[in-house]
């Protein structure tokens, strides 16, 4: 006979491990099902509370020589030269393959906006994507927000 079937099992620890388990599910859940907040909601939340302080359509156009040429509404032309650029290259980069996948054609702009919290985004008109270019860091920020502070255009 072992020490188990001698001494009941201790009956403290099997009732933590069932709250626990128990509160772990009811947590999940009550996220899930919108009972309770989550930091997904909260962001979405502050995003919708943003207003939009400055914007600008953007078009892109490859040149022969390897630069690009974007037309920015409002402003100057922006050169971005061969071998350059390498940011800004890979987020149109990654635009322009959703909207061949999505059989979206060149006409639609890329709308360029900051936003009353800080953030900076650039949206696809085309396909409704957009991406916060906040998140990329500073100096990827900057690469774009040369665009938008060409003259003045608030939103």
């Amino acid at each position: 006979m072992s020490a188990l079937d001698a001494e009941p099992f201790p009956k403290l620890p099997l009732i933590a491990a069932i709250v626990l388990v128990g509160a772990s599910l009811a947590v999940v859940g009550g996220s899930s099902m919108g009972l309770l907040g989550s930091p997904a909601a909260a962001a979405a939340e502050a995003e919708t509370t943003a207003t939009p302080t400055r914007s600008r359509d953007l078009r892109f156009f490859d040149r022969e020589d390897g630069a690009v040429v974007v037309q920015v509404s409002g402003a100057p032309d922006h050169l971005i030269e061969r071998n350059s650029g390498g940011f800004v290259r890979g987020i149109m980069r990654g635009l322009t393959r959703d909207r061949a996948i999505q059989g979206v054609g060149k006409e639609p702009v890329f709308r360029l906006t900051e936003w009353s919290d800080g953030s900076l985004t650039i949206e696809d008109t085309g396909t409704g994507r957009s991406l916060n270019l906040s998140a990329y860091g500073p100096t990827n920020r900057e690469a774009f927000e040369v665009m938008l502070d060409s003259g003045d255009n608030r939103a």
